[in-house]
């Protein structure tokens, strides 16, 4: 090009070459630009194209056709997958590349890059629940028959309308396809509130408090949150959840229950002075009678939350149970306690009145040390006061009316045969004689002759 210019402009200045008219002059510049324009031209046409996303270059390709043809192939997968058409959300375009712009990629690998880079979008159908967009299934029609089918699971044999407790609204919306949950996923996300609930596997070795401990819980609320679960019986490879599910949506459903209930017997007391006061005796046996109840029930998510009764009748009334209650005083005449015995040493009940494995207990048993003082509990006339056999040291107190008191045991004896003695006085002191395993005072009562709970007229 240089040659050619130099010849040119030789020939120009030479004072034999005729002069160019103006036509030739702008047809010989024309010329000279155009060979100028070739190799920039031709340079320009092998130069790879980088494929930009908004103001961003993604990938560097040789073949802009090649790759709009991937691109189509990537958008029409998309649609048959959905059903409906798909756009590339943002501006995507190709310009030739700069030498800054990066390698150029084989179609493989620019394949496997736009298809992470770009993000697709079609219309679909969002739930809205009190007024904010939770979830996004394909279609209305989609939404429609997922909201259905969550009122039919929790309807709960409803005889009356199945509502939802939030304000739930369908309404179509522009979203990304990655956004897009199946329905399986919607019901579950629905169900839970949260696409994946954090659970613990119970391995060998592993108790309910160490779990909490490890996870920061307190076991109250680990059992809350695992309800039936049992701390005593955990199995290796069970499923422990860690975090509780709330619902997004609640299910309300009310029915009505028609059951059959027993009518508890009514208690009533009667005095009997042939009884002493802490004597009973059940002179009619109570029978519980049977209702028919129709109740109005509430369901939150298949659980019971409430029930109302609608309405009761009665199909067999219940028969009263009537208890005779002893009034009759235990030595009223001399104790001044209202007939109530005194605590005849200061001690603990170490044993209690009745049976006692395959033995009877007849009175109860008082811890206290050797050498304790023991009174009599109230007054009376001594008509025992020595070994009686298995008591050991003993002393019986008669009292009158058929009441007998007895203490055992006994490691002195203070108060002989007949001796007449009063409420509080020292009797004897606390032993382990007789078939003892320790210190402490074996008490009795016995009216006509039957051994009584002592505690019954302490």
């Amino acid at each position: 090009m240089g040659k050619l210019l130099f010849r040119l402009q030789t020939k120009l200045q030479s004072k034999q070459a005729p002069l160019l008219t103006p036509e030739q002059v702008i047809s010989v510049a024309v010329y000279i630009i155009f060979l100028m324009t070739i190799p920039a031209f031709l340079a320009n046409e092998t130069r790879p194209w980088a494929v930009r996303l908004d103001d961003r270059v993604v990938a560097v390709v040789a073949d802009q056709k090649a790759a709009q043809d991937v691109l189509e192939e990537l958008l029409r997968e998309q649609r048959e997958t959905l059903g409906q058409p798909v756009r590339i959300e943002g501006r995507l375009s190709f310009a030739r590349a700069g030498k800054n712009d990066g390698p150029v990629v084989d179609l493989p690998t620019f394949r496997e890059i736009i298809a992470g880079e770009i993000e697709l979008s079609t219309r679909a159908a969002a739930i809205f629940i009190n007024g904010e967009k939770k979830l996004v299934v394909p279609d209305e029609k989609t939404a429609g028959i997922l909201l259905a089918k969550l009122k039919e699971e929790y309807a709960c044999g409803s005889s009356g309308p199945v509502t939802f407790a939030e304000d739930v609204q369908v309404k179509p919306v522009n979203a990304g396809i990655n956004e897009i949950l199946t329905f399986a996923d919607a019901l579950s996300l629905i169900k839970k509130g949260t696409r994946e609930l954090q659970t613990y596997t119970v391995k060998d070795g592993d108790t309910l408090w160490d779990i909490a401990d490890a996870y920061r819980m307190d076991l109250e609320n680990l059992l809350a949150i695992n309800p039936g679960l049992s701390p005593d019986r955990l199995q290796i490879g069970q499923t422990i959840n860690l975090s509780e599910s709330s619902p997004l949506i609640n299910v309300i459903a009310t029915a009505e229950v028609t059951v059959k209930e027993e009518i508890p017997f009514p208690v009533e007391e009667k005095e009997d002075q042939n009884l002493y006061k802490g004597q009973s005796r059940v002179v009619q046996k109570g029978k519980p009678g049977e209702k028919k109840v129709t109740y109005a029930v509430t369901y939150w998510n298949g659980l019971e939350k409430s029930r109302l009764v609608v309405n009761e009748e009665v199909l067999k009334e219940a028969t009263p149970q009537v208890v005779a209650k002893g009034s009759r005083l235990l030595l009223a005449s001399r104790s001044g306690a209202s007939g109530r015995l005194g605590w005849p040493v200061a001690g603990t009940v170490s044993s209690p009145f009745g049976s006692r494995g395959r033995e009877f207990h007849a009175g109860i048993d008082l811890a206290a040390g050797t050498g304790t003082p023991v009174v009599a509990a109230e007054a009376g006339r001594v008509v025992r006061a020595g070994w009686y056999g298995g008591y050991g040291k003993c002393v019986d107190i008669d009292h009158g009316s058929g009441v007998v008191t007895r203490y055992a045991h006994l490691s002195a004896i203070t108060a002989g045969v007949g001796a007449r003695v009063s409420r509080g006085q020292l009797i004897g002191r606390v032993g382990s004689t007789g078939y003892a395993t320790g210190p402490h005072l074996h008490f009795e009562v016995i009216v006509n002759g039957r051994p009584l709970n002592p505690l019954q007229f302490l």
